[in-house]
């Protein structure tokens, strides 16, 4: 196995390897520290002239650390955990989780509240991440209501509601997932009254939409190198952005079979509504030099169309997608203060665009395989 990477590559490797961790539950903040030592790394390969990094590079750069002076403990050891993180993953080893997720434990005595709760919205249809989401807010209030002494959901009032309220720290997600499960505890005759409309109205400044010109994306593809192999697969990425504006997770979950006769056909993974539309020739050429030209390992049985550049070749992550089209907008020299940098920023610029061209917004939303306002 080539435990080495080019060193014009290795940003990108970088890259994907802060998603996975994303993914894996890292805070924030130790992605970020993560991400500024092994930008030093970088610079340290370009100053030197290192054509490849490797286990070997990493070991030098951390000496050379050591002979600084004014470098704290602390600092070198983040340093020390990125570059372990970094040889990991280019080995391919599992990532030991120091920092996950905190889980939210519902109380035992309401558990059949959130089984049934669960089993309604899957019947519903919900897609699995609203699920799990509106779960961990129900858990959440339910924990809340236990610290109350409350152990009868039909003894809930407006004052438990207010309390809970008081003390979440994601206010916002409270006031716009626990109404439906306060609906549904009314509907189901668990509870007395309806207190769905307790819940306070979530106010935060007005944000204007973080909208695109046409011109600003073509300027976005232009920018982004089309030479190397993963250059031709974030081109790819980003001309189904651009072209359909279609959601991160669409795009990571593309197979080859979903591509055919001049069409792109599939489920969405959001709304489970089917999405069709024409290959657009330009979309249809960006793929072909990816699949035939940068695509590693070829002959992979891996049915999905945009994988990791290095071994183990499996399918890129949702929030790899997310993170590609972040950095080439970051990158193509588009003016991106105070606009979000997300897929979803395409996604709305696109419809925008449609809506401009006199096309109606509920048409333009199925364009950009959205199931409507």
């Amino acid at each position: 196995m080539n435990n080495s990477i080019p060193a014009e590559q290795l940003s990108s490797v970088i890259e994907e390897m802060m998603s996975e961790l994303t993914t894996l539950g890292y805070r924030c903040s130790t992605i970020s520290v993560y991400q500024c030592a092994l930008r030093k790394i970088s610079t340290f390969m370009k100053d030197h002239k290192v054509p490849y990094y490797s286990h070997a590079v990493g070991k030098l750069f951390l000496e050379k650390q050591l002979t600084k002076t004014g470098l704290s403990k602390r600092w070198y050891n983040y340093i020390k955990t990125a570059i372990r993180r970094l040889n990991d993953y280019i080995q391919n080893k599992p990532f030991v989780i120091f920092h996950t997720k905190q889980t939210t434990i519902c109380p035992d005595i309401f558990i059949p509240v959130i089984d049934s709760y669960t089993a309604y919205m899957q019947e519903k249809g919900y897609s699995p991440s609203t699920v799990e989401t509106r779960c961990i807010y129900a858990k959440q209030f339910l924990d809340s209501l236990e610290k109350q002494s409350v152990t009868d959901l039909k003894l809930m009032s407006f004052i438990h509601i207010g309390t809970s309220f008081s003390n979440i720290k994601s206010k916002q997600g409270f006031c716009e997932k626990l109404p439906s499960f306060l609906k549904y505890l009314y509907q189901k005759s668990v509870t007395e009254m309806d207190f769905s409309k307790a819940v306070p109205r979530y106010s935060s400044m007005e944000k204007l939409p973080s909208i695109y010109t046409e011109e600003e994306l073509i300027q976005l593809l232009n920018s982004i190198e089309r030479i190397s192999g993963i250059g031709k697969r974030n081109y790819a990425i980003m001309a189904l952005s651009v072209s359909y504006g279609l959601r991160a997770n669409d795009i990571s979950s593309l197979k080859f079979s979903e591509i055919s006769d001049g069409q792109v056909v599939f489920l969405q993974s959001k709304t489970s509504v089917k999405y069709q539309v024409k290959l657009l020739e330009k979309v249809s050429e960006a793929l072909q030099d990816y699949i035939q030209n940068g695509r590693p390992d070829s002959d992979s049985d891996c049915e999905y169309i945009f994988i990791r550049s290095s071994v183990p070749y499996r399918k890129l992550s949702r929030s790899s997608i997310w993170s590609i089209v972040c950095t080439h907008l970051m990158n193509s020299g588009i003016n991106i203060a105070s606009r979000k940098r997300g897929p979803h920023a395409i996604r709305a610029s696109l419809a925008t665009h449609l809506v401009n061209n006199d096309v109606p917004y509920h048409i333009s939303a199925e364009d950009t395989g959205s199931s409507g306002p």
